[in-house]
């Protein structure tokens, strides 16, 4: 069967939820109902057998300040965001 990553949701699969950025084993026939939050890994040979079970590993900037410690620090941004007709000015109207 294939193996997915998957993107923005989390999915209950057989009693097991499965996180953002995880990889899934699915039918083909499970995955075209969940395509919008699937993206297919390519079988490229053995080693994806045995790796299924692994995630994809992103590793946040780090900074050093003058006490030489490290600090690792992480951003977001928002995926859905009103166009700039639609949002909203707190200055009131003048």
């Amino acid at each position: 069967m294939p193996n997915y990553i998957i993107k923005r949701t989390n999915i209950l699969h057989n009693g097991k939820v499965y996180g953002e950025g995880k990889i899934i084993e699915l039918t083909e026939d499970e995955a075209k109902y969940l395509a919008d939050y699937l993206t297919l890994i390519p079988d490229d040979s053995s080693s994806a057998k045995n790796n299924k079970n692994s995630q994809p590993t992103q590793t946040p900037p780090e900074t050093k300040d003058n006490s030489g410690t490290t600090s690792t620090t992480t951003e977001t941004t928002p995926q859905d965001s009103a166009p700039p007709s639609q949002q909203q000015n707190s200055g009131g109207n003048k």
